[in-house]
């Protein structure tokens, strides 16, 4: 069996032929667009790098006490999650719960628990000790701020979107809740009472 590596428009193909003594030859293509359209990838790409500095730096030998610690983290990791909310709201539970993982890793090396403590305690010690909400939490947090700050700014695209949004809010069943339908209720305080 042979394999051949080539470069097509910056992007390397794996070539490979097998079943050579039937004279068939099998050729697949690694073009996987995945990496390119979905950005979680990425995300925890760049978090797990920024993860490992945390694990480093939580170690006994640099003695930094905890809030240092969860500073860091939320500036090294936390800003990744702030500044990609947009498209990270849109993620499903399974893919929120991935980048859970990579805040409860955190978690459990800056508080020094161990691997195995249960999820609900990491939570409520990330909450009380470090000031870290869940990451849902965290995007429902930053959806709502943005949608508040747009509609006491007057940006026309969000106003648009909420009258648009509230018009059909109450005659629709919704299958499939967007970041504007999570914020819906905290946002109401905004509009105009009809």
């Amino acid at each position: 069996m042979k394999n051949f590596l080539f470069n097509l428009r910056d992007t390397f193909v794996l070539v490979s032929t097998l079943f050579r003594n039937a004279n068939l030859f099998l050729v697949q293509y690694f073009l996987s667009f995945s990496r390119h359209v979905n950005p979680l990838g990425k995300v925890r790409q760049c978090c797990n790098k920024r993860l490992n500095i945390i694990k480093i730096l939580s170690n006994k030998k640099w003695s930094l006490n905890q809030n240092t610690l969860g500073n860091l983290y939320k500036s090294l990791v936390g800003s990744i999650l702030d500044y990609s909310f947009p498209c990270l709201n849109s993620f499903s539970e399974n893919n929120i719960k991935k980048l859970q993982a990579i805040q409860n890793t955190a978690v459990r090396s800056i508080l020094k628990f161990i691997y195995d403590t249960p999820s609900n305690i990491v939570h409520h010690e990330a909450f009380n000790k470090l000031k870290l909400l869940t990451v849902s939490n965290q995007l429902f947090e930053l959806s709502e701020r943005y949608v508040g700050t747009g509609l006491r700014h007057s940006i026309p695209l969000v106003e648009r979107l909420v009258k648009e949004y509230q018009e059909s809010f109450e005659s629709r069943y919704i299958e499939y809740p967007t970041p504007l339908c999570n914020c819906y209720i905290s946002i109401s305080s905004f509009l105009p009472e009809t």
